[in-house]
């Protein structure tokens, strides 16, 4: 008696699963990068400057207080392109520009949020619990 290592169901299971992980994936992959997104860019706890990241240009600073740490934005995101800290995370974070993501430099105590340029009362709470 011979038997199949796979059966026609177990093939169909399989290929649909198949496809529905690759729209799903090209649904994610193909989403806007949120072209209405800015980077809050923190030193040391506080809010130090604002990137636009809808503009087209390009622009390279350092923060102030930690001139070793610079940063690059060109016009739809955002990197750490050196710093001076042991590890190099930060740098090896690479380009962000979805909204929510983000690159710290915890040496250097450095953060790049990027968030969604439409957020409004930003000094509300995101959550009420009762």
């Amino acid at each position: 008696m011979s038997r199949r290592f796979i059966h026609k169901t177990d093939a169909v299971v399989i290929l649909l699963a198949a496809a529905l992980a690759a729209a799903g994936w090209l649904l994610y992959s193909g989403a806007p990068d949120g072209g209405m997104a800015r980077a809050e860019i923190y030193f040391d706890g506080r809010l130090i400057k604002v990137v636009d990241l809808s503009e087209g240009g390009a622009s390279v600073f350092s923060i102030p207080g930690a001139p070793a740490v610079v940063i690059r934005s060109d016009g739809g995101g955002i990197l750490f392109e050196s710093s001076d800290c042991p590890d190099q995370v930060c740098v090896h974070t690479g380009r962000i520009s979805r909204p929510g993501a983000f690159a710290a430099c915890l040496p250097n105590k450095a953060l790049i949020q990027i968030v969604a340029a439409d957020v409004s009362n930003v000094d509300e709470p995101d959550v009420i619990v009762r």
